[in-house]
């Protein structure tokens, strides 16, 4: 059975509100040790998302001055913790991006409740692909049948 977004993704969401600045963005990014953070509106609802990558192309400017509104790229995409993970990846794939913002949907709106990356993906497949570990003396033993066959 195919896994869910809501079984894979990172629950809870680091935020921020539009009039943040990029250097309190950046912070977050550092004290909690994520890839991008989730901008707000007024209604706390995910209207952009700012990476690590958006942080770094303000180095040099003055991001006591630059706000998260300013920064962030907007249109932020979501998915609901009911897709699958094979849909959010291809929904990364076809829209260039390395996280989805996930929301519970109706009635909540676009109220973000995790975030999946490209990490948890690739993460996904290794232990999908997982095969249990046997142990040296038994690939002897079967070394073995093979020979007295």
């Amino acid at each position: 059975m195919e896994k869910l977004v809501r079984e894979v993704m990172h629950r809870g969401v680091v935020t921020c509100e539009t009039l943040n600045t990029v250097k309190e963005v950046a912070r977050m990014i550092v004290d909690f040790d994520v890839h991008a953070v989730v901008v707000l509106d007024e209604m706390a609802e995910a209207c952009g998302i700012i990476t690590k990558t958006d942080v770094m192309r303000k180095y040099g400017q003055d991001t006591t001055k630059i706000t998260a509104e300013q920064a962030m790229t907007p249109h932020v995409i979501c998915v609901k913790g009911d897709c699958t993970v094979a849909e959010a990846a291809a929904t990364m794939l076809n829209k260039r991006v390395h996280q989805l913002v996930v929301i519970k949907g109706e009635p909540a709106g676009r109220r973000p409740v995790g975030i999946i990356s490209v990490t948890d993906i690739i993460k996904e497949i290794a232990n999908r692909l997982k095969a249990p570990e046997r142990s040296p003396i038994d690939a002897r033993r079967d070394t073995d049948r093979e020979v007295d066959g």
